[in-house]
């Protein structure tokens, strides 16, 4: 008894094309599937990047209390300080009364 594996062996297919040129379509389908894959992860990579920004920013640590809450009155008082001692300036330049020398004379 003989077997013959002729479905395991890989057949020879030596057939000639009528036309020799470089198919086109080919080059349309890679062209077209890879312009998919460009729109696809740009869509993917905008929708990401926009799930990012509009996430609430962390705060450091450094502005948490215990309760967790954020301590901003520090900052807040700094500030105030800030803008009356400059209002103080600016009133005080406003009442002097320095001479203003004349320049043509």
């Amino acid at each position: 008894m003989e077997f013959k594996l002729d479905f395991l062996k890989k057949k020879k297919n030596f057939k000639k094309k009528d036309n020799p040129a470089i198919d086109p379509n080919v080059y349309w389908r890679v062209m077209l599937f890879l312009g998919l894959f460009i729109v696809l992860v740009s869509l993917g990579l905008g929708f990401y990047l926009v799930k990012e920004v509009n996430k609430e920013p962390e705060t450091p640590l450094s502005y948490q209390s215990l309760d967790g809450k954020i301590s901003k009155k520090g900052r807040i008082d700094a500030v105030l300080e800030y803008f009356a001692n400059k209002e103080k300036k600016s009133e005080e330049i406003k009442s002097s009364t320095e001479p203003i020398i004349d320049p043509s004379i």
